[in-house]
Parts: structure tokens; sequence; C-alpha cells
């Protein structure tokens, strides 16, 4: 019987953990890459793509905090809405929960792919 019970709460915490990285976070839609005219002035733009892939395809005006240093750096977002730019759906869903956590809105969001050296990102389908 305690075997039983045991085997239930660690499946619960497993699915637990799964769930906070594959399903998707809701409320965010996905859109294309940003253009600064159109957000609003109490807006970042936040690229949590590690360094290297932000570095070789930058996106104008964006604030470089790649995911594993987000938690670490949190204090350093200043403003209250937040775009994001996300290089996979696990670092998006993951991401977008920490900032909803400590008060931040992600309305929108976008998923982008490596592209050769220099040129500009490209943007990922969102399904």
């Amino acid at each position: 019987m305690l075997l039983w019970i045991t085997a239930i709460i660690l499946g619960l915490a497993a699915a637990y953990h799964l769930s906070a990285r594959w399903v998707p976070a809701g409320r965010a839609s996905c859109t294309d890459l940003p253009d600064r005219a159109l957000l609003s002035r109490d807006t970042i733009i936040l690229d949590i793509r590690e360094y290297q892939d932000a570095a070789h395809n930058p996106v104008s005006e964006a604030q470089v905090l790649p995911y594993p240093y987000l938690k670490r750096y949190l204090p350093t977002i200043e403003k209250q809405h937040v775009f994001l730019i996300a290089p996979d759906k696990v670092s998006k869903n993951l991401a977008i929960r920490l900032l909803r956590r400590n008060n931040i809105h992600v309305a929108r969001y976008t998923i982008v792919e490596r592209s050769t050296h220099g040129r500009q990102p490209l943007k990922a389908p969102c399904n």
C-alpha cells in the first residue's frame, strides 16, 4: 500500500514538472518580430536566446538576457510589459511562467530560428 502511494505521489510530481515545460503558457500570442514603433513605451523587448545567437542575429533594441540568467537578473527588468523573443517553445513556456510569477506581463512572443551570420533572425512557425 505504501509503495502505491509513493508511486502516485512521484507520478504527480513528474507530471507537474513536465507540464511546466511542455504545456503552453496561455494568454500570450505568437506574432512577428517586434517593431519598436508599434510597441507601447512601457514595453521592453526581452531576448532570452543565448548570447552567441543574439550576437550573430541581433534584434534591435532588445535586452539580451538568456533564460538561465533570467531568475538572477529579474530585478534589472524595469518595465511591467515584455515582448519575449525565445529560441524554442520550452524556453518560452518557462520564461513566461517565471515572468508572470513576478508580476511582469507577457502579452506577445516570437520564437526565432538561427539564420546565417549577420542576418536578421528568422521567425519560426507558431504552431
